[in-house]
């Protein structure tokens, strides 16, 4: 009587691990960049819906104005915030998709909308520099409606992006001391 073969050889495991290993050699660089894909979209869909609300917005309030009653619009960066995260959504990093503050020509980890408000009661709304985006995109809707369109510039990712993640990965809950300088949105 013949002994029947149970298992594998190891000649054929190793032929198994190799074609494992050619496989995630090819996958793992195009679901990073499907990631870095999505998230940009991600980005420039959030910037697109807060330039959008915020002129529908404004053009509520004139009307509400032009009838008689409160403009009934934010006055602050941290209220147009609040408005616009009202829509839902997050950032790439799973935090809130808009921030109140300026533009800031690091490249941004978080890749949160900055939202700010001049002394006019002018928004300006900016998508961040983010992934491959080598240059922001700043709207700037006025309270009279008219729209501006500027591409302030972004430094190129650096070392203080590196120093920035190094920081974030060894302290958990925040920047350490020697950190604080930099600045990331």
């Amino acid at each position: 009587m013949k002994a029947v073969q149970k298992g594998f050889t190891l000649i054929e495991l190793m032929i198994v691990v190799a074609i494992i290993g050619i496989l995630s050699a090819v996958a793992i660089p195009a679901y990073q960049g499907y990631i870095e894909n999505a998230n940009m979209a991600k980005v420039s869909a959030h910037y697109s819906s807060a330039v959008n609300l915020v002129k529908s917005t404004i053009a509520k309030g004139d009307a509400n104005v032009a009838l008689g009653l409160e403009r009934g619009t934010p006055t602050d960066a941290e209220g147009w915030v609040t408005e616009l995260l009202k829509a839902g959504g997050s950032a790439p990093d799973g935090g809130a998709a808009y921030e109140a503050g300026e533009f800031a020509e690091t490249h941004s980890n978080k890749g949160q909308i900055p939202v700010s408000v001049d002394d006019g009661g002018d928004v300006l709304i900016t998508r961040p520099c983010y992934g491959s985006f080598d240059t922001g995109l700043a709207t700037t809707i006025e309270t009279n409606g008219s729209v501006t369109l500027s591409a302030p510039g972004c430094a190129a990712l650096g070392p203080a992006i590196q120093q920035a993640d190094r920081c974030r990965d060894e302290n958990e809950d925040g920047f350490l001391e020697e950190c604080e300088e930099i600045v990331v949105f």
